[in-house]
């Protein structure tokens, strides 16, 4: 889990699954503790996405090469919304420059 780079508070699972998921389009994390704002570094996202859109694929693609798309489609999604849930755990931030007030 990241914690903020200000005070070393670490911020809840809830918040940065909030955080990380397609509806916020990676929004800046504020720190409830100390108010400084965060984002999610590059290679974070570039590990969210392969984890969340290429890992699924790949797994219909190596498990079920013969079926097609349509009737592996709900495999294809489930698989995509538990990698979600792991993102959290991959995820590293940095501190913005800004402070939220």
């Amino acid at each position: 889990m990241p914690k903020c780079n200000n005070c070393g508070r670490r911020f809840s699972y809830p918040h940065v699954l909030k955080t990380v998921s397609a509806l916020s389009g990676y929004r800046s994390m504020v720190c409830p503790a100390c108010q400084h704002a965060h984002t999610i570094t590059l290679a974070s996202r570039f590990a969210v996405s392969l984890l969340v859109v290429v890992f699924p694929l790949l797994m219909r693609m190596l498990y079920f090469p013969e079926q097609p798309l349509p009737g592996t489609l709900a495999l294809v999604l489930l698989i995509a919304v538990c990698a979600l849930f792991f993102t959290p755990f991959l995820v590293k931030v940095e501190k913005n420059n800004r402070r939220n007030s």
